[in-house]
């Protein structure tokens, strides 16, 4: 979308629509929730308002998210822009806003809208003066002046992870406006094959299927407010999920379990005649998203396989309303007067959640899914204190400590995990046949593509996941924001400086540039590895250190190995802290040096950034031999819990969250030491 922004900003495409023939846009989005709903097919779903709402809407069968996890997710969708071009891609994060960058709701008001929030924020940046009317629990439509058109959203929190599993006082409150008759009996459930089947799985999986009812009845009271106000006939309606249910393997994950997610749009049909897109000729041709370019149907009851990404919402609302669409924006609008080819592609990234670091992208067209894991050698399934109040997610570590998981469900509980995952969602929708593991795919010509656009779409986007958070606060102060690293104008502009970080971060793994043979790749990650640019030098250690990438493919086994190790000792003494971790993390993790491990503990204990605290921490809880360095350890973590709350009190801004986490992160290392709290 960044090639059609360039041309938009040269055209200078204005309004095509006054004030007075603006309709009203009424968003209606919950929390953590799947396509678990009878309209999608779903025969254990009780949602009746839902299922009559979509007839008389348009019904998306293939609308993702851009990240798995709440607070990324709600940036991209206020902004426009991917959570990994503005650096809040990692869950909990307090990032600058750029002044360039804007949420769209203050283009709606500059245009007359009256503008409303009830009233979920949590866009991991504080908003700007000017981007509501109101946001409040008492924010609505009802407030605004006569006859001005209203943008309204309003939030149901109801089907939150807190209330599908520990909170039972808040689960119970959610599905106190259910009958006996309208609860799910958790015995006639369907299980999905990844989850064991045992009592308190059913039980919580029932919990999630009872608040999605509740779900429903508040979505047909909203509706119906519309309707007594005569309003109905001039509201466009959204219904979306910020991300996919909030149980393992749902939330936090880049499977459609994870991404997937429900989006129903009505709209009027006075509205439709007026609205009908047409192929926008200023962009035609732009190769950024796709070449499909058909004009999509809005009549009631219609149901399309067309691929949306709620990064699409901006635009697309934007669009509705007839105002122009910033060029700084990533998506592309769906719907309304002017529009863009169709995605063949959805791109999703997971990084930190809360304590525990991990980066993973994704890329999806409508049949396969393609996966890269950027931290292998790190599970699937890292212990995130607020999800392991799970009884699914207790359920599955019980069992695999007693070895009564399955093979589907021991795989994702593993260790470790594949570089890479291709799935063929016609045929496995859940998941569970890695295509990858088989040596007919790895390069062929359904495979190489996704590689390919995967990395076009972290190099285009210029994704920051690349960048140690610790490198964050320094970069703010020089750039003014982290969109500002690899953005230092709105405008694109290709850089040497981001281009090769990309190509260094792909070398250690497979399938990476094949135009580099064995020793040009070796050559190019010892060259980094001294270069300034700490994050070149972070990709370097990486590349260098695992040990399970052959020499064909560009790993560590491309240098002597003798040579490899004195490379990451060199690395041990970098001036930067999250350089070290990395060459300690790929000695005690990839290569079972567990002399290594005091560089660990001593970063965990002293690194000057917390951020960089947590990821020593992170490291030294999947040590394998974490018992035999137990006596070296109870002194530190003691010490560190002693220290804390002064650290904390002293502490500013993203160093005081980081500090939270350090603080989650020794609680758990406190608990497997035995030590009280």
């Amino acid at each position: 979308m960044l090639l059609r922004s360039l041309v938009l900003l040269l055209l200078g495409i204005t309004s095509v629509a006054s004030a007075a023939e603006r309709p009203n846009i009424l968003w209606l989005s919950i929390e953590d929730a799947s396509c678990h709903l009878g309209c999608y097919g779903d025969e254990h779903a009780r949602t009746p308002n839902l299922d009559e709402f979509a007839k008389q809407s348009v019904l998306y069968e293939n609308a993702f998210v851009c990240a798995p996890v709440c607070a990324p997710c709600r940036s991209s969708i206020i902004t426009g822009v991917y959570p990994t071009s503005l650096g809040t891609h990692n869950m909990r994060s307090k990032v600058k806003l750029p002044p360039e960058i804007q949420p769209f709701t203050m283009y709606l008001r500059e245009a007359g809208y009256y503008c409303s929030n009830n009233k979920k924020e949590d866009y991991q940046f504080k908003p700007p003066k000017g981007t509501w009317d109101e946001s409040s629990g008492e924010a609505h439509w009802k407030n605004r002046k006569d006859d001005q058109p209203f943008f309204a959203v309003f939030n149901y929190t109801g089907t939150h992870e807190s209330a599908t599993r520990g909170d039972q006082p808040k689960y119970d409150k959610v599905t106190s406006v259910l009958s006996e008759d309208e609860r799910h009996d958790p015995a006639q459930l369907e299980l999905p094959p990844y989850y064991p089947d045992t009592p308190k799985v059913r039980q919580e999986w029932a919990r999630y299927y009872n608040c999605m009812t509740a779900m429903d009845k508040w979505v047909a009271d909203q509706l119906q407010e519309l309707d007594d106000a005569g309003l109905t006939e001039d509201t466009i309606v959204f219904f979306w999920s910020d991300h996919g249910v909030g149980l393992p393997r749902g939330k936090r994950w880049l499977y459609d379990s994870g991404i997937k997610v429900p989006l129903i749009v009505r709209i009027p049909e006075k509205w439709q005649k007026k609205l009908r897109g047409q192929p926008s000729t200023e962009v035609e041709g732009s190769k950024a998203i796709g070449d499909n370019h058909r004009v999509p149907s809005m009549a009631a009851g219609t149901r399309t396989d067309e691929l949306v990404s709620l990064v699409d919402l901006p635009e697309t609302v934007l669009n509705l309303a007839g105002l122009s669409i910033p060029t700084y924006m990533q998506g592309r609008a769906f719907l309304g007067p002017n529009l863009t080819p169709e995605r063949e592609y959805i791109y999703a990234a997971r990084d930190r959640m809360d304590e525990r670091y991990d980066m993973s992208r994704c890329v999806r067209t409508k049949r396969y899914k393609y996966i890269r894991n950027y931290m292998p050698w790190r599970p699937w399934t890292q212990w995130v204190s607020y999800g392991e109040v799970s009884d699914i997610m207790q359920e599955l570590r019980r069992l695999k400590a007693e070895g009564g998981l399955n093979e589907e469900q021991s795989r994702w509980m593993a260790d470790v995990k594949p570089v890479d995952e291709l799935y063929d969602l016609e045929n496995d929708p859940h998941e569970l046949n890695n295509l990858m593991a088989s040596a007919d795919w790895v390069g062929n010509e359904d495979t190489e593509p996704l590689q390919g656009r995967l990395k076009f779409y972290r190099m285009v986007l210029r994704d920051l996941g690349i960048i140690s958070e610790s490198q964050f606060t320094p970069m703010e102060s020089v750039c003014g924001s982290r969109y500002g690293w690899f953005f230092p104008h709105p405008m694109f502009r290709v850089n040497e400086r981001s281009t090769r970080v990309y190509s260094i971060s792909e070398l250690g793994f497979k399938a990476a540039f094949p135009e580099y043979d064995m020793e040009d790749r070796a050559a190019y990650l010892e060259r980094d590895v001294t270069l300034p640019q700490t994050e070149n030098r972070y990709w370097s250690v990486i590349g260098i250190g695992r040990p399970s990438a052959p020499a064909s493919e560009g790993g560590p086994a491309a240098l002597a190995a003798g040579h490899a190790h004195e490379l990451l000792e060199e690395a041990l003494l970098d001036d930067q802290d999250s350089v070290r971790i990395a060459a300690a993390e790929m000695f005690a993790l990839c290569r079972g040096r567990s002399e290594y491990v005091p560089f660990l503990i001593e970063a965990y204990e002293n690194a000057e950034s917390p951020w960089d605290r947590v990821q020593a921490a992170n490291v030294i809880d999947l040590l394998p031999d974490f018992d035999e360095h137990a006596d070296e350890l109870r002194p530190v973590v003691e010490r560190v819990q002693n220290n804390l709350k002064a650290e904390t009190e002293a502490a500013l801004g993203t160093d005081r969250q980081g500090l939270g986490y350090v603080e989650r992160c020794t609680e758990r290392l406190a608990e497997r030491l035995g030590l009280d709290k």
